[in-house]
């Protein structure tokens, strides 16, 4: 990342947020930068060197932990679009998403976990996306064993930002009589009897089943 903090703006709005720096924390922050909003991005962290590297790489480091509200809502939580939470222990993990969830009900929240175990706890206290991280090397190691140049691939992909895309996806059970406000901010509008009704619409009924949603989706380049 390219971009040099100066001052901190507290009037700052939807930015995004990287709750510990180490390998994957970082390389999270790398990707949100790839994709165009890294240049607001904020990153919380306990240990003073990791603040330091994120400070250098052109963040807005608040040095503290995470489990603290203090901290969150001086990393300015409540306004953040987005939340991703990579820290060391899956406990805190879990603590720190039910904590961002109580102080922002509208931001993607993505946890990443060590251990499955933990990961129903974590979509109940309010994660939008859980990643665990033993299980996707665990599968990524075993089916490079059957296609050698897996990883490379991989990597591959990895280097190219993806295409953002609107696409349309089935209302989900748990979103059947909510209205779209309520859902990720990724759903843009509602497809009802094939007319477009807008998200911030407040004539926008409650979601039905037979719905369909209009949302953002990261597209990968096949190669």
């Amino acid at each position: 990342m390219t971009h040099r903090w100066t001052t901190w703006e507290r009037g700052m709005t939807s930015h995004p947020i990287v709750i510990g720096y180490g390998s994957i924390g970082r390389s999270a922050a790398g990707a949100i930068d790839d994709a165009g909003s890294g240049s607001d991005l904020v990153v919380i962290d306990h240990d003073p060197a990791r603040v330091a590297v994120a400070r250098r790489d052109g963040a807005h480091p608040v040095l503290g932990d995470a489990c603290d509200l203090d901290v969150l809502r001086r990393a300015g939580t409540s306004e953040a679009a987005s939340v991703t939470i990579a820290v060391a222990a899956d406990s805190d993990a879990v603590r720190i998403t039910s904590a961002v969830r109580g102080l922002n009900d509208h931001a993607t929240i993505c946890t990443s976990l060590r251990s499955d175990g933990w990961r129903a706890v974590a979509e109940h206290l309010g994660a939008d996306q859980v990643v665990v991280t033993s299980r996707i090397a665990g599968r990524l190691l075993g089916l490079s064993t059957r296609r050698p140049g897996l990883l490379a691939e991989f990597q591959r992909a990895l280097r190219h930002p993806p295409e953002i895309v609107v696409a349309q996806r089935p209302v989900r059970a748990g979103e059947i009589g909510q209205h779209p406000t309520h859902c990720s901010p990724l759903v843009l509008a509602v497809v009802r009897c094939g007319r477009v009704r807008w998200r911030d619409n407040p004539e926008t009924p409650l979601l039905q089943a037979p719905d369909r949603l209009l949302v953002i989706r990261a597209l990968w380049p096949a190669s």
